[in-house]
């Protein structure tokens, strides 16, 4: 049996989401010149919104730990930065947001909604077989945390 790049990816995203949760990510650092433009392999954006630092923090790790699979190009930026191309350009998009009443901040919920009218994503359904994770920090144990990645994962 056979085993796709995209099925690679897959598992090691979800297993980095999980273990983002508690245990630090080890990988091997990138090349400087690595960029999701200038690889032939998995193009990954992660995309997130923080106030305090604590969302970014974590982003940096999930880059690390997508970075660790071979061939895999990570491009880390804030949800206001991403552009179109960039988008499009990924095959996964792992997006992290803290939790504000047990909800995405206002930053990622307005990303979600320029797909539609700033990037053009449907009728189309560019966005169509791509792998999607997501990532989030709330300060209280029982914050909405899980509620808010589905919520994230559902867009």
């Amino acid at each position: 049996m056979k085993i796709s790049r995209k099925q690679i990816l897959w598992v090691g995203l979800s297993s980095l989401v999980w273990w983002c949760g508690g245990v630090q990510v080890s990988a091997q650092p990138s090349s400087p010149q690595a960029s999701p433009q200038a690889t032939d392999g998995l193009q990954v954006l992660v995309t997130y919104h923080s106030l305090s630092g604590h969302t970014a923090e974590m982003a940096k790790s999930v880059k690390r730990g997508a970075e660790s699979i071979p061939g895999t190009a990570v491009l880390l930026k804030t949800v206001g930065q991403v552009t179109a191309d960039e988008l499009f350009g990924s095959d996964a998009v792992i997006v992290g947001s803290p939790v504000y009443w047990s909800n995405m901040s206002g930053e990622v919920k307005a990303f979600f909604d320029r797909w539609q009218f700033e990037f053009g994503v449907y009728p189309e359904w560019k966005m169509r077989n791509r792998v999607g994770a997501a990532f989030t920090t709330g300060g209280q144990i029982s914050s909405g945390k899980e509620v808010t990645m589905l919520t994230i994962l559902a867009a």
